[in-house]
């Protein structure tokens, strides 16, 4: 079996705490395994989630995902997006829910947080700005969905991983 994981899921800020561990005298010993455990488990339940979804997409969902990954910051009702590809909104709806297991809008805002995860993690911007760029006008409509997904706020999200730096290559 393969698959593809994310770089934005939390296996990889996992694999970033456990270099962190393995590098610090700090944890106890049996805290690495656990952590590895962890990661484990959640490689297995990505792999699970993306070949729920990949293996019965149809082209046109296929065409709607590729453009919500790509245009997910915008401010786009549902009605907005089913008018670009020239359907009935609760068609759509209920064809994305049907196929990807996920609301369209819900979706939207899992991509939203997602990216916005990468940016905490790798930039200095600001909260506001973050928020922004992920497609929110308003910052305490962004740090609402944020702890809503990811029950801690962006501030401590980001302080939660500020020593591991991995090099892209």
């Amino acid at each position: 079996m393969n698959g593809v994981l994310s770089e934005n899921h939390r296996a990889f800020l996992i694999f970033k705490q456990l270099l962190d561990l393995s590098r610090s005298d700090y944890y106890t010993e049996k805290l690495p395994d656990f952590a590895l455990s962890l990661l484990a488990l959640e490689i297995s339940q990505e792999y699970i989630e993306n070949n729920r979804m990949s293996k019965s997409i149809n082209p046109k969902m296929e065409k709607v995902i590729e453009w919500v990954r790509i245009n997910y910051n915008l401010n786009r009702s549902l009605s907005d997006i089913a008018r670009v590809f020239k359907c009935n909104p609760d068609y759509l709806s209920y064809t994305f829910h049907h196929y990807t297991g996920y609301p369209l809008m819900k979706y939207i805002a899992m991509i939203r947080v997602s990216n916005a995860k990468k940016l905490l993690l790798e930039t200095d911007l600001t909260i506001k700005e973050i928020g922004y760029r992920v497609g929110y006008a308003d910052e305490k409509e962004f740090m609402k969905r944020f702890k809503l997904m990811e029950e801690v706020t962006p501030k401590t999200y980001r302080n939660a991983f500020p020593r591991t730096k991995l090099v892209k290559k």
